[in-house]
């Protein structure tokens, strides 16, 4: 959802170690490196270090002028907010300073927030307002896995819950305005935020979240047969069927760049992978590259380019068992949902017949598969919107195909406060900045005017 297929995966399954707890994760070394050893006592380390809710407070290197101080903090947490003889465990959180009085924006990160450890990482946001930022790890991912790793309380009420006590803890700290902000499940979170702790922030700004119904939703695949000019719809539509017209070539191709990158796969063969991956292709090249269309190769191009082109836009590895389960499909399985695919189209051109619940099939571990989508979330977060007129504005892309399952255009009928942005020809990478200059204004004047108030 968030990066690309390949970032994705390397984000959510490889780096993730599995969503079993280790106790060594990748960003810990990464930490590590960019930890300044011989930092100096500061008025915020002294304050960060009072709080009993931190269990430990690292100075990070920084290189924004706009933040004074950068620190990885970990924050110990009730793994069942409603049951503590439950337990806790301790999360990640990044904090980029500013000053005591400026706002806070809160990123209510789905993932791993590792964006947060550049040190040149800032948002538009912050930019904007001079604010301070705390992003936040979500729970069951890299260092913010709960010992033993129950999956139950992999919920979003309970992300929720985190993101709950973090900023209750900072407000003894920090005493501007407070302001909500994530990116794709980021962006989810956001609402998620919202909807059970409504009071919490001064406003919302959630980024191309979405808001599926069922694991596999069915709203993606009609949003992509109308997406874009018909001609790009109708070009990379003849590239998926060239690929499959050559088969035979195009598989060996993929079983040489599964060995070169050591990817298996589970319950399928390189025939199915070949046919996942050219219909995940159109959803791919619209979330992330919808520049690229241009560069699609033309359909009489060598194997070997048309082969390279697939993979730049949905490497393999996406469908590649890699002995991991990412915690995000776990959550997606569970509460969050996903998309399926339309293989009507090429009925013809394929090796299967369907790809009805490939997300368990295929990506997740065998001992998931008997996971029960709950509707529960998706119907809080709509019953909040439709019930409530809150401080919020909503940014999507156009040609994004999680657009299309946003929240319900009937949600914002006769709502004064709540505001729904679409960016015209823009794909999941959408800000307020990409914005054309009229509507871009009009954002920014909404936002000015609740950080004023």
């Amino acid at each position: 959802m968030l990066q690309t297929k390949k970032t994705l995966l390397l984000l959510v399954i490889c780096a993730l170690m599995g969503g079993t707890a280790h106790s060594s994760f990748a960003q810990s070394k990464t930490i590590e490196s960019l930890t300044i050893n011989d930092a100096t006592e500061t008025e915020l380390s002294k304050k960060l270090n009072s709080f009993d809710e931190f269990t430990k407070v690292v100075r990070i290197k920084n290189n924004v002028p706009l933040f004074t101080e950068k620190y990885a903090v970990m924050i110990e947490q009730e793994i069942n907010p409603d049951d503590k003889s439950v337990g806790k465990f301790n999360q990640q959180i990044y904090i980029c300073h500013v000053g005591f009085d400026r706002p806070t924006i809160i990123v209510t990160d789905g993932y791993t927030a590792g964006f947060a450890l550049n040190p040149r990482y800032s948002e538009e946001l912050s930019r904007r307002y001079n604010a301070n930022i705390v992003a936040i790890q979500h729970r069951y991912f890299e260092q913010s896995t709960p010992v033993p790793t129950d999956w139950q309380y992999m919920r979003g009420k309970y992300a929720a819950a985190d993101m709950h006590h973090i900023t209750n803890t900072l407000k003894k700290m920090y005493n501007g305005k407070f302001v909500a902000t994530g990116v794709s499940k980021g962006g989810q979170n956001t609402m998620i935020y919202a909807t059970y702790f409504p009071n919490d922030m001064d406003f919302y700004v959630p980024y191309v979240g979405p808001v599926c119904f069922s694991l596999e939703d069915g709203r993606h695949e009609g949003f992509l047969a109308k997406i874009g000019p018909k001609e790009d719809r109708e070009r990379i539509f003849n590239f998926q069927v060239e690929v499959l017209k050559r088969r035979e070539n195009m598989v060996k191709l993929l079983d040489a760049h599964s060995k070169k990158n050591n990817l298996t796969y589970k319950n399928i063969d390189l025939n199915e992978v070949l046919d996942m991956c050219v219909l995940e292709y159109s959803f791919a090249l619209w979330q992330m590259s919808c520049k690229k269309v241009s560069e699609i190769p033309a359909i009489d191009s060598s194997d070997e380019i048309l082969f390279n082109h697939l993979a730049e836009i949905n490497d393999p590895s996406y469908f590649a068992n890699v002995g991991y389960t990412g915690s995000f499909y776990v959550q997606a399985a569970m509460e969050l949902g996903y998309y399926g695919y339309d293989c009507k189209p090429f009925k013809k051109l394929l090796s299967i017949k369907s790809t009805d619940n490939y997300l368990k099939r295929v990506v997740m571990q065998d001992e998931f598969a008997d996971v029960k989508f709950n509707k529960e979330l998706y119907k809080d977060i709509y019953k909040f919107l439709g019930d409530n007129d809150p401080k919020m504005v909503f940014i999507y892309g156009e040609l994004d195909p999680w657009t299309a399952v946003a929240p319900d255009k009937k949600l914002f009928k006769k709502k004064e406060v709540m505001k729904f942005y679409l960016c015209p020809n823009y794909d999941h990478k959408t800000r307020i900045n990409n914005f054309p200059e009229e509507t871009k204004k009009e954002i920014w004047s909404i936002l000015d005017k609740w950080m004023a108030e």
